[in-house]
């Protein structure tokens, strides 16, 4: 829930997600776009230099700077297609928008492209890629190409 814009957003496994706006509800997916450069990126309002440096040496498409519960929301909606956090997150930071992502169509993964796993012993999640799954190999190889060559600067 978005209290600001009496926004909702929900989910039910196998039944797709949802979004609604005073009465109205409306089922959403993520978008089909495939180019990397027409992509669109959320980034985090004050954290996340490394998801910054990121971006600006790749060729994606806008960025959007938002709140973290509402960057999933985008990417559910089809309204961005990247999230990446190169930073640890506590699991119930991520859990419900890893649900409400994955139920329109995307996909939530570490950065080897398994899914995350709740309700582990450590409850802090790895770093994580949030996508539309159009080209979320693509991303993650991108992603693991620029962390081996920010390791060997």
């Amino acid at each position: 829930y978005v209290p600001l814009t009496d926004e909702l957003y929900f989910s039910e496994e196998d039944e797709g997600a949802y979004y609604q706006k005073g009465r109205e509800i409306s089922r959403i997916s993520v978008s089909l776009e495939r180019r990397m450069e027409r992509m669109r990126v959320v980034l985090s309002r004050s954290r996340g230099e490394a998801e910054r440096d990121l971006v600006k040496k790749h060729q994606f498409g806008e960025t959007i700077v938002k709140g973290r519960s509402i960057k999933g929301c985008l990417i559910a909606r089809g309204e961005a297609e990247i999230y990446l956090k190169l930073a640890k997150v506590s699991e119930w930071d991520l859990c419900a928008v890893d649900a409400l992502v994955t139920e329109a169509g995307g996909v939530v993964t570490d950065l080897q492209g398994r899914r995350i796993r709740y309700n582990q012993e450590n409850t802090r999640v790895p770093f994580f890629l949030m996508s539309n799954n159009t080209n979320h190999q693509g991303l993650l190889n991108i992603i693991n190409a620029y962390q081996q060559s920010s390791r060997n600067v």
